[in-house]
């Protein structure tokens, strides 16, 4: 998107303008969403880098036909996660860590954000979605003591509790 063009969200065969306000939460959301499920994503398994591998190149086809350039940025960014998959072959022996999985996180809602393609983002995201909604369930399942006994500074909440 050009700084002449008004923002629109990019629907296949429509684009949809919206009021920046509008536009601005929707990019805000989308970055506050990607980089946290892509973050509970990552994991010993390498589930967070081939993930976002797959997606960003996916997306890299997406947006070609109107940004090559931004297409190009994502081609890079799933090279990137290709070679932490190389590097980190099994046996795995390190996790991404918060700085690159939410760069992944980030990277991908940005592709959103300057292309107006949420929803096919939302799409290539449906992993990323469901690694969150099993972690939020698997938390809300989880009865409090438990919670209560794993959490950090456990022996203080115990102590005034008695």
């Amino acid at each position: 998107m050009s700084p002449s063009t008004p923002p629109a969200l990019v629907l296949p065969g429509l684009a949809l303008p919206l009021p920046a306000l509008a536009y601005g939460a929707l990019s805000a959301f989308t970055q506050v969403s990607e980089v946290n499920a892509v973050n509970l994503t990552d994991g010993l398994d390498g589930l967070g880098a081939s993930c976002s591998a797959l997606a960003l190149s996916a997306a890299a086809v997406v947006v070609a036909p109107s940004n090559l350039g931004l297409a190009t940025f994502c081609a890079a960014m799933a090279g990137a996660a290709c070679g932490f998959l190389l590097w980190n072959k099994h046996p795995a022996a390190v996790f991404m860590g918060d700085a690159g999985a939410q760069a992944l996180g980030a990277s991908f809602a940005c592709v959103a954000a300057f292309s107006g393609h949420f929803g096919a983002v939302a799409a290539l995201s449906v992993v990323f979605i469901a690694e969150t909604l099993s972690v939020i369930a698997q938390v809300r399942a989880a009865p409090a003591p438990a919670l209560r006994a794993q959490s950090p500074g456990c022996g203080l909440l115990a102590a005034h509790e008695s």
